[in-house]
């Protein structure tokens, strides 16, 4: 129960940080006088200056928007500039584990009290986070001077993200050396007990919260400072160990770094501060960005030189550790190396952590303003204006301030006089020279205006844009305004400094990250529009940088020829048409698309795709169920990270009852076992994070700083069936995925190959996991001794391949996760079954669209086929969980596969059982898709039995020198130089390249084929089909190429699109059936696949 106190402050009571840091110091058992203590807010939440705790019917001064998390008990701190909400005592699960921090914060001035970021989070030798345990208001009356507000608690283990097993990863993905962290960032190994470096280590901090406000002089300011005090009770040693602080930005912002520019997933070196900035947002009304920068003259070396910080950018969490420069020195090239680390406390002395969170208007000029007004830069003033080409203000364009290394510093945004400003270092000492020096240059760009050889010409500070024109579309179906994804195909003349002066030598995006972050908000290449029109004609997202101003449905454009498509998703026809734009030119386009391939008796949705609830991903809940709707799905569920969103007061919202399901369910994002999907989940809309599973909090945690694990996988799934009514599906996601793939991490053993090892093996320690350590001896760990593979007994789906792209379909689903999966099939027995699917894992909004690829999910509701409404099929959850835990699911990446087999009047479809079989079986198969995503073969896999290849697929694997085969084999140290992979042959290939012919045919816009095959085996068996086209892409419907200008020249991309579409490198249409099976018994629960007598399976 949250205690509120409720006392007066005066001045002689207000306790500076001076007497703070003279605090006695604190043994790890002190018990803290828990809770939230401080007079309650009160009046006008818009006028409000002040601190105070946030009572109940006091709601109204929690901020909103759709990244608030506040609650009532929270506290506030709020001046004329800056509304910041501080989270109350307590345990989430995801990014922020523990209350105590910033959770929620708004740009006063815009006039609104909306919020957009994620949350701060303290960082304590990397592998810990801190427990506040009480929060004070010090003084919540500006009157009294500053606003003050102290946390104070207790280290510990921060789970989410073990950083000794993500940086050990992280190696999956580059062409790096392997790299390694030590004990001391172990959480498992004790190191504030264990490691002599932190011998001494009081594990009791407190931080302070402070918000200028004028009456303390000068003027209200935009950021808080944080101040964190940390004591060495060693009265012998020193202590060293990194400290920092964790941003997720989350929401629709883009990372940028001042001297680096807009951030990817990877590591920086030598970086002073942070911005998170709303330059593309889902929504516009949302203007606040973000910024933090730490007390540069806190760390220096014995020769007074700045010790700058490192960052890791990853999935959405930035840490930044001030002081330690790179990550390499914290990192070591072998396990036995000891870290460089820079950050000390002297023998029995203290030490304060400062830095400065900074809230700003939208762009990055304002946070980087305030950033160098919070440390005391000398600064000056750049400004200037900016036209079209036709000399009117040009509002909304990027102006980019480059330092003298000519590396990005800030972004500013001009207004609509065309005006823009930003403040930069003057450069003129060294505190000034860490974050920039002169002379600065500028470069301006706005999506929709030509640069390259019409570039926009600066002189001094003022830039003239280059020529543009727009487009106006309008898709319908049936003469009404429908839900449809709009795309404008053909080369975008200048992407943001991605060609040379005469517009040649194009590369596929803003490498850079000058302008914006390429990872999140550049389109694929040939591509530069991406949107969805809702029903009533409004293109989506409406911050979108190709929107004209004040416009429903038009779009700036480069002049240049483009095609423009409709498209509705596989079940409708598309609409294309050729386009030139003029400068100064406007385009009308109408289209009209309809349903033409029909599904009767299958629900299709997508099993893993994400929203703003995840802290990766910017898109709007409304937005991302326009999409999928505009892709033509039956339902919608949400798989966000540690978060269960609810889409069915969003569906109310946007009126779409009878349009679209919706079901609940999260990702378990372990990042250091695996990531796994519980589907069909309870909804608690009083949660933060609407009732998420926690699988960081373990029972044999004993609390503080001390050892700490989390849950299996397994475990997990077990302790979510019994916390939630009615069946659930658990789906192990991206199982073989190259970086959060369960079945890698594991390294486990699914093949009956290699003699010395057994299915159900692994060769993964857990306890370098977060796990308990196996009950074997040493590696391999055989089934049933390690919980890092504990799930197969509790799993229903696997899910093979995330993602669209060609490389997902040919190389990773039928060279890796497929014959994984067909590995476990031939281990079944007694009656289990293993459901299999494919999701878009979608966290973007253009290059990954949602429900690309889908699941068809078994149903006796329809709607779209006129089998029920959609009311009843929200409510027909237990008939969807249990086919889709049996495998009752097809999977379609555009062609759909229907497959059967029959003997004497009995037929079964995927996931059932033929029973009593005796001679022949026949296999009968009904393929179709829409003429936009051809087919031309079908695969039938029976009884397959895949054989581990060689890295490039010429033959059986051979091991690598010094480890087993089975070893060699399973134990990915580089994904770009090994995976697990299979060579595998179907029974037969009906069409191109195969024994049978495939006649397909072409009527009223859908592609159809049928055939037969009959099966006489003797033992029991399972069947699977594959269909695909062996050449032609499913461009449009997917855009995601894997060639670029290099391969295809920007004057010949139209023609290629046109002409030529097996050049472009998008993956094939393609469909799964899941397995269907047959036995001689006259019982499905007799059923045994080939290696069942080796099976680790539970009977």
């Amino acid at each position: 129960m949250t205690m509120i106190r409720r006392f007066f402050l005066g001045i002689f009571v207000i306790l500076s940080f001076f007497m703070l840091a003279h605090c006695g110091s604190q043994e790890e058992n002190t018990v803290i006088d828990a809770g939230v203590f401080g007079p309650s807010v009160s009046g006008d939440p818009g006028t409000f200056r002040g601190a105070g705790v946030i009572t109940q019917g006091n709601e109204a001064f929690l901020l909103n928007g759709p990244m608030a998390q506040g609650r009532v008990g929270d506290i506030l701190m709020q001046n004329e500039k800056v509304a910041i909400l501080i989270q109350a005592p307590g345990r989430d699960p995801g990014v922020k584990p523990y209350g105590g921090v910033i959770i929620d914060a708004a740009y006063m001035p815009n006039g609104t009290r909306r919020d957009g970021f994620g949350s701060m989070i303290p960082v304590v030798n990397l592998t810990h986070s801190v427990d506040y345990e009480r929060i004070e208001v010090l003084n919540g009356d500006p009157a009294q001077g500053n606003l003050t507000v102290r946390a104070i608690g207790k280290t510990k283990a921060w789970l989410y993200i073990l950083a000794k097993t993500l940086l050990e990863h992280a190696s999956l993905l580059a062409s790096t050396p392997q790299v390694f962290f030590g004990d001391q960032f172990t959480p498992a190994y004790d190191p504030f007990k264990n490691i002599e470096l932190l011998n001494g280590f009081n594990q009791e901090i407190i931080t302070d919260y402070t918000l200028k406000v004028k009456e303390s002089g000068g003027e209200d300011s935009a950021y808080v400072i944080v101040e964190t005090l940390f004591r060495n009770d060693n009265p012998n040693e020193e202590i060293r160990f990194p400290v920092g602080t964790s941003l997720n930005p989350s929401g629709d912002i883009e990372p940028f770094i001042p001297g680096v520019g807009f951030a990817k997933n990877f590591s920086y070196d030598f970086i002073t501060s942070v911005v998170a900035s709303a330059l593309y947002p889902e929504d516009p009304s949302r203007p606040s960005s973000y910024g933090f920068v730490y007390d540069v003259e806190q760390f220096k070396d014995e020769d007074g030189a700045h010790e700058l910080a490192t960052t890791l950018v990853v999935s959405g969490v930035i840490p930044v550790i001030p002081g330690e420069e790179s990550i390499t020195n914290l990192a070591t090239f072998s396990p036995g190396e000891d870290p460089k680390i820079n950050f000390s406390i002297p023998a029995g002395g203290k030490r304060i952590y400062r830095r400065y969170f900074v809230v700003g208007d939208g762009s990055v000029s304002s946070v980087t303003d305030e950033i160098l007004k919070a440390v005391g830069v000398s600064r000056g003033t750049l400004s200037g204006k900016i036209t079209d080409n036709s000399g009117a203000p040009a509002a909304g364009v990027r102006v980019a301030v480059l330092d003298s290394s000519n590396k990005p510093f800030t972004v500013a945004l001009s207004d609509s006089e065309g005006n823009w400003s930003a403040q930069v270092p003057t450069g003129d000492n060294a505190k000034a020279a860490v974050f920039a020096q002169g002379p600065y240059t500028i470069k301006a760009y706005k999506e929709g205006y030509a640069i390259g050889s019409q570039a926009a010409v600066c002189t001094g500070n003022n830039c003239q844009l280059g020529a543009s024109g727009t487009l106006t579309v309008n898709i319908t179906q049936d003469g009404q305004p429908t839900f449809a994804r709009v795309m404008v195909v053909g080369i975008d003349p200048s992407p943001p400094l991605a060609c040379g002066l005469e517009g040649d030598n194009c590369i596929l995006d803003d490498a850079d990250g000058t302008f914006m972050d390429a990872g999140l908000t550049v389109d694929p290449y040939g591509v530069p529009v991406l949107l969805y029109q809702d029903n009533n004609g409004i293109l989506y997202p409406r911050g979108h940088k190709r929107l004209v101003e004040g416009s429903n449905n038009q779009i700036r454009l480069e002049p240049g020829d483009y095609i423009v498509y409709g498209l509705g998703g596989p079940e409708r026809s598309i609409f294309k048409q050729d386009i030139t734009i003029t400068n100064g030119g406007s385009v009308a386009v109408n289209g009209d698309i309809t349903r033409v391939l029909p599904t009767p008796g299958y629900v299709c949705g997508d099993s893993h795709l994400h929203s703003i609830g995840s802290p990766d991903v910017g898109v709007l809940m409304q937005n991302r169920l326009r999409g999928v709707v505009a892709e033509g799905v039956d339902w919608i569920a949400g798989a966000d990270h540690e978060n269960i969103v609810n889409y069915a007061p969003v569906i109310k919202e946007l009126g779409l009852e009878n349009q679209i399901a919706s079901f609940t369910a999260m990702e378990l994002t372990a990042l250091v076992q695996g990531h796994a999907i519980p589907f069909f989940l309870e909804h608690d809309p009083n949660d933060r994070m609407g009732g998420a599973y926690d699988y960081t909090v373990h029972p044999d945690n004993q609390g503080g700083a001390g050892p700490a694990l989390v849950k299996s996988i397994g475990q997990s799934f077990q302790e979510i069936d019994e916390q939630n009514e009615g069946l659930q599906s658990f789906i192990v996601a991206h199982f073989m995925d190259a970086f959060l793939g369960a079945g890698i991490f594991g390294r486990v053993v699914t093949t009956t190959y290699f003699p010395e090892t057994s299915p159900g093996d692994s060769y993964a320690n857990p306890i370098n996991f977060g796990l308990p350590p196996s009950t074997s001896g040493q590696a391999p760990y055989p089934y049933g001794t390690s919980p890092m593979v504990d799930y197969f007994d509790k799993a229903n789906v696997f899910e093979l391949a995330i993602g669209d792209d060609v490389t997902v379909f040919k190389g990773h689903l039928m060279e890796t996760g497929l014959p994984t999966y067909f590995n476990l099939l031939n281990l079944l027995k007694n009656g289990k079954r293993y459901g299999a699917t494919v999701g878009s894992d979608t966290h973007t909004w253009s290059k990954d669209p949602a429900s690309w690829p889908r699941l068809c999910i078994k149903s006796s509701i329809d709607p779209k086929d006129g089998m029920g409404s959609f009311e009843e099929l929200n409510n027909n959850k237990v008939e969807l969980a249990e086919n889709m835990n049996t495998g009752k699911m097809i999977i379609s990446g555009g062609v759909f596969v229907e497959a059967s087999l029959s003997q004497g009047g009995q037929s079964v479809g995927p996931g059932e059982t033929l029973v009593n079989a005796s001679g022949p079986v026949t296999l009968q198969v009904n393929l179709t898709s829409t003429e936009a995503l051809p087919f031309d073969r079908a695969r039938v896999y029976i009884n397959t039995v895949p054989i581990p290849a060689k890295d490039d697929l010429s033959g059986p694997w051979e091991g690598i020198e010094g480890l087993g085969n089975s070893e060699s084999f399973h134990s990915v140290t580089n994904a770009l130089a090994h995976m697990p992979r299979y060579l595998m042959d179907p029974a037969v290939t009906f069409g191109t390249g195969g024994e049978e012919v495939l006649n397909v045919n072409l009527n009223d816009g859908v592609y159809s084929a049928s055939f037969t095959y009959d099966i006489d085996l003797t033992e029991d068996f399972w069947v699977v089909v594959v269909a695909d086209h062996t050449e032609l892409p499913a461009f449009p419907h997917v855009p995601k190429m894997t060639t670029g200008p290099a391969e295809i020249s920007p004057a010949s991309f139209l023609d290629t699109v046109k002409n030529h579409p097996q050049l472009i490198g998008t993956t094939p249409a393609w469909g799964i059936s899941n397995p269907i099976f047959s036995t001689s018994s006259s019982s499905a629960e007799d059923w045994r696949g080939l290696f069942a007598d080796q099976s680790f399976l539970a009977d």
